[in-house]
């Protein structure tokens, strides 16, 4: 799946489900096993040129007759998501999780009280 956005000041990029990296992956259960997560909602970003890393949100669903979308996201509110989503499954974000996130220009562990 792919989409193009346009920023701000009229530049776009296009975002691609299969180049971008997935900074986070909602849980998913497999169909015919139960109800729970099998809706979700990842997190990608986009290395643009000139406005470095772009974040979009990529909400999916297995349920017929729902449509999937990609929808861009500031930088803080990939933050707010990621804090959202903090220890919801399988204990993200790990130590691993965190480094990384660090390249994008995000520090989940970083106190600011």
């Amino acid at each position: 799946m792919t989409k193009i956005i346009r920023l701000e000041d009229g530049t776009k990029y296009v975002a691609n489900l299969k180049k971008d990296i997935k900074v986070y992956a909602a849980p998913v259960n497999p169909p015919n096993t139960g109800s729970i997560y099998t809706d979700g909602t990842d997190l990608y970003t986009h290395a643009t040129k000139t406005h470095g890393y772009q974040f979009y949100k990529y909400e999916w669903s297995m349920w017929q007759g729902s449509e999937d979308k990609i929808i861009p996201v500031t930088k803080d509110e990939a933050i707010r998501f990621l804090e959202s989503v903090s220890d919801d499954y399988n204990g993200f974000p790990d130590a691993d999780d965190l480094e990384e996130l660090k390249e994008y220009g995000i520090d989940l562990a970083e106190e600011t009280a």
